[in-house]
């Protein structure tokens, strides 16, 4: 049986929305023992007999529109009844406080009998069960409760199959609730733990994922960034062609005109302060190091700015004529132009020049 995936439309310039991307793996490998109807049309793959839960028989009619890409898995298994909420009674009113008795042991080995006697009764109950469980949650979109109910499964059950397809489903569960940073660490961990696995490049998918919603903007550190960029330049190297590694494409542009932009946000800063050499430094590493950013056009106007005030006039004409060569109806070649020609100059290739030899050609 083949499996679909589903490309969501053109939203903030990305090619395919994450959510239909990620949605689409998991509907392909949450299906158990059936075809289930995923993303109006997405095809479903059955587990082996060995992994197989049990389910119920009886299917729903298929609603008309359906964009929950876990509703038919409740055709499949039952929700476990869930007891009613009992009424909290106050607290009777009294006079004064007793204090508390002694502590001489023998309560905090009760209590230690207990909880060892709930942690027994959760590992008695069969992983498939606790599994499915989850499933049920995270239809219902409680995606904390289904985070929980897979690291149970995890806990009580890791070294089966079920513990295995818990970790990507911990992973994917906390990214829904928002929990970034613990998406990132669970899908680390899946990582880590089965590098083989067909799941991987999902994983990685979500690792990355999970670092680039975290992307901040340009005043503030950008270590997220550079987390995002890696994660996901390691996707496309590891996975390239998949739709994994199409999608980190266009996120890779995001995360490196963010920090582009970041440069650019200090050397600003730096030529308010007249601090030029500082100022340089910075708008030359946007050009050397992302130089197909939005920032490229004023780095290399910056630098003409930089280079005139410090005196080094060869490289202030370098800077020009790049930028005039591959933006010539640019605004900012306009204003290097009018700076150079205020002292009697014009831009110059320089073949000995670094800005030369770094770009030699943009967009050639």
């Amino acid at each position: 049986m083949s499996s679909t995936l589903c490309f969501g439309t053109m939203v903030d310039g990305e090619s395919m929305t994450a959510r239909a991307l990620i949605l689409g793996r998991l509907a392909t490998m949450l299906c158990v023992g059936a075809v289930v109807s995923v993303l109006g049309g997405c095809a479903g793959l059955g587990l082996g007999e060995r992994d197989q839960a049990p389910r119920a028989t009886a299917s729903a009619a298929e609603p008309a529109e359906d964009t929950n890409p876990f509703s038919a898995i409740t055709n499949i298994f039952k929700k476990r009844d869930e007891p009613a909420p009992q009424p909290s009674a106050a607290p009777p009113q009294t006079s004064a406080a007793a204090p508390p008795p002694e502590d001489n042991g023998v309560f905090s080995g009760i209590t230690r009998f207990f909880s060892k006697k709930d942690e027994q009764a959760k590992e008695d109950i069969p992983a498939g069960r606790l599994f499915n469980e989850g499933l049920v949650l995270l239809n219902q979109n409680r995606f904390r409760a289904a985070s929980l109910r897979f690291e149970e499964v995890d806990r009580a059950h890791p070294y089966s199959e079920w513990a295995k397809k818990s970790l990507l489903l911990i992973a994917y569960a906390q990214y829904r609730s928002g929990e970034y940073d613990n998406a990132a660490g669970a899908a680390d961990r899946y990582l880590a733990l089965h590098p083989g696995s067909e799941d991987a490049p999902y994983a990685k998918f979500l690792l990355g994922d999970s670092y680039y919603r975290q992307i901040p903007d340009v005043a503030r550190d950008q270590g997220g960034s550079e987390r995002a960029l890696q994660a996901l330049r390691e996707l496309v190297q590891r996975y390239p062609g998949t739709e994994y590694a199409r999608a980190a494409e266009q996120r890779m542009l995001v995360a490196r005109d963010q920090l582009g932009g970041r440069e650019m946000e200090i050397g600003r800063f730096y030529l308010k302060q007249k601090s030029y050499g500082a100022a340089a430094g910075r708008f030359k590493s946007v050009v050397q190091q992302f130089q197909t950013t939005r920032h490229i056009e004023e780095a290399l106007y910056r630098l003409v700015e930089c280079y005139l005030a410090l005196g080094i006039v060869d490289e202030a004409q370098a800077a020009a004529s790049v930028l005039g060569h591959n933006y010539p109806e640019s605004e900012w070649y306009r204003d290097a132009f009018g700076l150079l020609s205020k002292d009697g100059l014009a831009p110059q290739d320089k073949t000995d020049s670094w800005i030369t030899r770094a770009l030699k050609s943009i967009t050639g």
